[in-house]
């Protein structure tokens, strides 16, 4: 990982040989490093190190009590789900849990959501989405500050990555870069299932090269395009792709401004599509027109396997 202003922090400890032997989960060389950087022990840390998950979210924990969670992190043996959303946690903060990931690749799920990362940090999680240690299965970054640069990073590191099946990049500040660079990874990743990016300016372009990824996918098995802009250009887009996607079993595409025309070219796509279960159109301006023709399609196309249609009529 890059060198930050954590760095010295994490530093500071020194050698944690001594307390890794028989600590199976970290807890003695946390309570240790706690007491050496003058931080309060946190009950939960020292309750969860003991179990399979550590929930922390809005906890408000700062990057001085994060290094001795992060280093006991390095040598647990029993956490396989990390969560620390809502905290407030910049680059250098979230660094220092990278770090710990990458040493300790028994920890499948992490949730970084509503903090503050920025390029710095999107460029960290690439990094360990590249490495071919990391075991990563689920990855929540939703709300934070990631900008399109940092976007296309991580998703660009899903063109190898073996490992992450769910990924939420939603209410960010994603656009047309990243749309681009998930395009390409799309086209060749086969282990990633549930894609969330909504909430992100790709507008109608953007939206169509992500459309043009899904295509030949047949792994993911759910995405979310909702407020991204998408509009009647995108629409179509993604018609000519539920025409020739067989993987795809929902798709969400609320609040989106899809006219009646829009929803022509997806009842269109969905119409030659035998996979798709769920569609999702509420908030968008469908009139009757538009919405009779995604009936009509679910309808054809083995209605019944459909379980899931919203749609507004306005």
């Amino acid at each position: 990982m890059a060198a930050d202003e954590g760095d010295s922090y994490y530093d500071s400890s020194g050698s944690d040989s001594e307390d890794a032997v028989g600590d199976d989960n970290g807890k003695k060389l946390y309570l240790r490093l706690c007491d050496e950087n003058n931080v309060m022990p946190i009950s939960q840390v020292v309750r969860y190190l003991d179990q399979g998950e550590i929930q922390l979210t809005r906890y408000g924990i700062g990057l001085r009590a994060l290094v001795p969670l992060a280093k006991a992190l390095e040598v647990n043996q029993s956490i396989v789900t990390l969560r620390l959303g809502d905290n407030g946690l910049n680059d250098a903060a979230v660094g220092l849990i990278l770090r710990a990931l990458a040493i300790n690749t028994r920890i499948q799920e992490v949730d970084l959501s509503m903090n503050q990362m920025g390029l710095a940090g999107a460029n960290s999680i690439a990094e360990l989405l590249l490495s071919k240690d990391s075991n990563l299965t689920s990855l929540n970054l939703s709300h934070n500050k990631l900008p399109d640069k940092g976007g296309a990073a991580i998703v660009d590191a899903l063109y190898s990555n073996t490992t992450l099946t769910e990924l939420n990049l939603s209410n960010n500040k994603l656009a047309e870069k990243t749309a681009i660079a998930l395009s390409n990874s799309l086209q060749v990743n086969n282990v990633l299932r549930h894609l969330n990016v909504s909430w992100n300016a790709f507008r109608s372009r953007g939206v169509a090269a992500i459309a043009e990824g899904l295509t030949p996918n047949l792994s993911i098995q759910s995405v979310d395009v909702s407020w991204t802009g998408v509009q009647d250009a995108g629409a179509e887009a993604i018609g000519t792709m539920l025409a020739g996607n067989q993987g795809l079993a929902e798709i969400i595409m609320s609040g989106n401004g899809i006219t009646a025309i829009g929803a022509q070219q997806i009842s269109q796509g969905i119409q030659g599509n035998d996979v798709l279960a769920s569609v999702g159109l509420d908030q968008n301006d469908l009139r009757d027109e538009g919405g009779l023709a995604i009936k009509a399609a679910l309808v054809e196309n083995r209605g019944s396997k459909f379980t899931v249609a919203t749609y507004m009529c306005r």
